[in-house]
């Protein structure tokens, strides 16, 4: 248990002499977030489970459900937090989640069952029937503070399903999720933007998320809206050129 700090990696020291396989599928949780999982190596001692991005938090936990758990020594690697993230407003509220489709049994509840397995097999994820024009969205129970969302996608393949998946607070964009090879937690920045909901997109892939959690306050502030969506303003152009209205700008496709 820390005083609030940002933890970057966490490194478990195992056993030498024997039974040094137990470690492996090791979680390690920074709060409710998970950091990462350990992939045991022949003869490996150290493990560094590096977190990604930052995560704020004041309690570490190492979880090891399918054998003894044998820790020689941990280092926690990180720096102090003067103003932290807020909780996790997925476990911490009530809420009702949807999506646009849904295939091969992936609901959209499984994004925030609590268990962010990575294996489809595992029933922990959630899939859409479309290959394009996917979204998954969650309604908070309170207006909030949206300071982060974090996404853990599939271990077992399909890792870049989530390139350029897109985040909304609300009708306020926090950002796209960019790929790396091999990795499946992406965290994408909200800044603060205050809505009573989040929305995930993807409109160039399967969009499967296997947990969301979403980080931030209540908030007594009114959330922005999209003044121009859907609303059948009056627009107008200097001209139309290959049938691009004005109306097509706004428009929610």
């Amino acid at each position: 248990h820390l005083d609030e700090k940002s933890v970057t990696k966490h490194l478990n020291h195992n056993r030498r002499d024997s039974c040094q396989h137990r470690i492996d599928g090791a979680k390690v949780f920074v709060g409710d977030s998970l950091c990462g999982t350990v992939s045991y190596v022949s003869g490996q001692s150290v493990y560094v489970v590096d977190c990604g991005s930052p995560i704020v938090g004041e309690i570490v936990k190492v979880s090891q459900n399918g054998n003894y758990l044998t820790l020689c020594e941990v280092e926690i690697l990180g720096v102090d937090s003067d103003d932290g993230d807020g909780v996790n407003l997925v476990s911490s509220t009530s809420v009702s989640v949807s999506q646009s489709s849904t295939g091969w049994n992936g609901v959209a509840s499984r994004a925030v069952d609590g268990n962010p397995n990575g294996n489809y097999g595992a029933n922990t994820c959630t899939c859409t029937s479309s290959a394009s024009n996917n979204w998954w969205k969650i309604d908070l129970d309170e207006v909030s503070k949206i300071d982060r969302v974090v996404i853990y996608g599939r271990t077992d393949c399909c890792r870049d399903r989530m390139e350029n998946a897109l985040v909304y607070a609300g009708d306020e964009f926090c950002g796209s999720v960019s790929y790396t090879a091999g990795q499946s937690v992406f965290s994408v920045q909200c800044n603060g933007a205050v809505a009573g909901s989040v929305r995930i997109e993807q409109n160039y892939n399967y969009l499967t998320l296997c947990e969301v959690n979403i980080f931030g306050e209540p908030s007594d502030e009114t959330p922005l809206v999209n003044l121009a969506s859907g609303r059948g303003l009056p627009t107008s152009q200097t001209s139309v050129g290959w049938s691009c209205s004005s109306v097509q700008s706004y428009t929610n496709q």
